[in-house]
């Protein structure tokens, strides 16, 4: 519901500014479609086995804005077959939260033609006349968040259950798999700055060119003309204009990714063991040990934050 609202306030922001004859000027879409809302429906839908035919409608949701998700398929056919885990077994879900999520950093960036478009169009849109809107000055440049993501070396974390054998012998490991990425968070980001990107430039455009018009004014009234009036005007709008800055806020605790794997195991206790993964494979730190109960035909819940190379265990639940 979010991701239709977003998409349907983008459009009438476009067609607001532009107009419907000329809304294709700008074709970049910030709407995107996550595939973590579905997933996460049709696990509940499927667990109740009263609402198969919801939980197939979003296991193919997913697998259309993700295709790369493969364990998709799976997750289908169990719904498509009725059957939620094998005799005596029920499911553990992990959620991984994986690497250090995307920021912001102040950049130069030109004045596009895409921008110019816009920002005269925003100008004309307020104004509502165009012989009362004033020219921009001409503007070469403006500050402007741009997407920078942190480097992190773990790529996803395993999940294996751990059973003791004695005090003199080695435990045995069942190795389940590593989580798979199921939403891109960094590169969303990535998407949406680009897609905005003209209307940044263009409202930075409008508020520099705003203050030196202010300054133009100035000089103007206070009868300033020739060399002292050039002086004025240079000095007074170098320091002010060097006030903008872009916005960099934003969310820094969010993860690059979003990963989930599923597993079935039998039915009781066991201990489970999460261990952060490069992308060769290869650990990158101590393992993190958790008793778990699994109930028969029942799913169980852990959430993994995984920013760098420790992971921490949030949670574990089953409903």
């Amino acid at each position: 519901m979010l991701q239709a609202k977003l998409q349907q306030e983008h459009d009438e922001r476009r067609s607001s500014v532009f107009g419907e004859a000329a809304a294709d000027k700008l074709t970049a879409n910030p709407h995107q479609e996550l595939a973590l809302a579905p997933y996460l429906r049709g696990v509940l839908r499927e667990e109740n086995l009263h609402d198969l035919d919801d939980a197939r409608r979003n296991y193919q949701l997913v697998s259309a804005i993700r295709p790369s998700f493969l364990p998709a398929a799976d997750d289908l056919k169990r719904a498509t077959e009725g059957v939620h885990s094998k005799p005596g077994h029920g499911a553990l879900y992990v959620f991984s939260l994986v690497g250090r999520g995307p920021v912001l950093e102040a950049v130069e960036a030109p004045a596009t033609t895409a921008a110019m478009t816009v920002a005269n169009a925003l100008m004309l849109n307020q104004e509502n006349e165009e012989d009362d809107v004033d020219t921009l000055p001409k503007i070469t440049s403006v500050k402007v968040p741009s997407v920078m993501i942190p480097p992190s070396d773990v790529a996803a974390v395993t999940v294996a259950s751990y059973i003791p054998t004695g005090p003199n012998k080695l435990p045995l490991y069942e190795l389940h798999g590593a989580t798979q990425p199921l939403t891109d968070i960094a590169g969303m980001v990535q998407q949406q700055v680009d897609a905005e990107m003209p209307w940044t430039i263009a409202r930075g455009m409008i508020r520099q060119g705003g203050k030196e018009l202010a300054v133009a004014s100035v000089r103007k009234n206070l009868g300033l003309t020739g060399p002292a009036g050039t002086m004025f005007q240079f000095a007074t709008s170098t320091a002010w204009t060097a006030t903008e800055t872009a916005d960099t806020r934003c969310w820094g605790l969010l993860p690059r990714e979003i990963q989930v794997l599923r597993a079935e195991l039998p039915a009781g206790d066991h201990t489970v063991e999460f261990a952060p993964v490069r992308y060769d494979g290869q650990p990158i730190a101590a393992p993190s040990r958790l008793p778990l109960r699994i109930h028969n035909a029942k799913n169980t819940y852990v959430l993994i934050v995984a920013p760098t190379q420790q992971i921490y265990v949030v949670t574990a639940a089953t409903p």
